[in-house]
């Protein structure tokens, strides 16, 4: 017999005991929960601790319809490769610790926030709090990582991204989420044709105004940036707090014929530029950089 989905036709009760589940070479499977013809359980799959779907070619999402309340709330590891059918994949989810997702050709966003913001005052922490790791490869309509409002979100513990063949994808992150980057320790990005930013301009300013340290340095921690094959990255990175890198120490950039500057130098009242500050430099390579500025 085949099933659209786990919950609730195999299981009507949520398969809240399991605490690994892979999914792998299936055809039917479209969900692993529907939500929209009835009441399933608040607790499906409440336990699971480590999602792994690999190779289903009819899986869309995780779930359909409106997100339970205890859905994947003990998640930490989620990986999906090769899920050609896939639209969506998850809601934030505060306890997920690795992403990766790999060769999902239809995947237009990584994560929500759009259908849980209902529950949000209720989380004891911010969303995606505990992720210390996203990789996300091959995925050609991917516009968005992050679906819907991330005033709810930090990324205070993520320390690993790497990002590679996302055509679509035109910036990586919000300035609320980049201030909240501060263990980043490596950023990998490589053949994506169509990113203009890392942290993209968006009312930039007025949230450093805003702060109360305005000039505390963003990405403290960043040691590896790598970025290659981005041809439209005009910017590595345009916003002025970045323009102290404490920790940085490898810089190898190539193949992005539109990159104008390393960092835009902001000028003090005077008219001087002010200075860009990179202690523990230890090796740059920049090739293949047509329109590069040291100005």
């Amino acid at each position: 017999m085949y099933h659209k989905n786990l919950v609730p036709n195999v299981d009507p009760k949520g398969l809240n005991e399991l605490t690994f589940l892979a999914l792998k070479d299936g055809k039917e499977l479209e969900c692993l929960i529907d939500t929209t013809e009835g009441h399933v359980s608040t607790n499906a799959f409440f336990n699971l601790v480590q999602l792994v779907i690999q190779e289903m070619t009819g899986f869309k999402m995780l779930c359909n319809g409106r997100i339970p309340k205890g859905f994947l709330q003990k998640l930490e590891k989620l990986e999906a490769t090769n899920c050609m059918e896939m639209v969506s994949l998850s809601p934030m989810l505060q306890n997920l610790k690795e992403v990766k997702v790999i060769n999902c050709g239809q995947l237009q966003e990584v994560f929500q926030t759009d259908e849980i913001l209902h529950d949000t005052k209720e989380n004891q922490g911010p969303l995606l709090s505990n992720l210390t790791l996203m990789e996300l490869h091959s995925l050609p309509e991917l516009k968005l990582i992050w679906k819907g409002s991330t005033h709810f979100v930090s990324l205070q513990s993520l320390m690993f991204v790497e990002i590679s063949y996302c055509n679509r994808l035109k910036y990586l992150f919000s300035p609320f989420l980049a201030q909240s980057l501060v263990l980043l320790e490596q950023l990998k990005i490589d053949h994506c044709n169509g990113l203009q930013h890392i942290i993209t301009e968006l009312e930039f300013d007025d949230e450093i105004e805003s702060e109360d340290h305005p000039y505390s340095p963003l990405l403290p921690k960043l040691e590896t940036l790598t970025i290659s094959d981005c041809p439209k990255l005009e910017y590595v990175f345009q916003t002025p707090l970045a323009q102290v890198l404490p920790r940085l120490k490898f810089v190898w950039i190539s193949n992005s014929p539109q990159l104008q500057q390393l960092f835009n130098v902001t000028k003090e009242e005077n008219g001087v530029g002010r200075a860009i500050v990179l202690p523990c430099l230890q090796d740059l390579r920049l090739g293949n950089l047509i329109n590069l500025s040291w100005k």
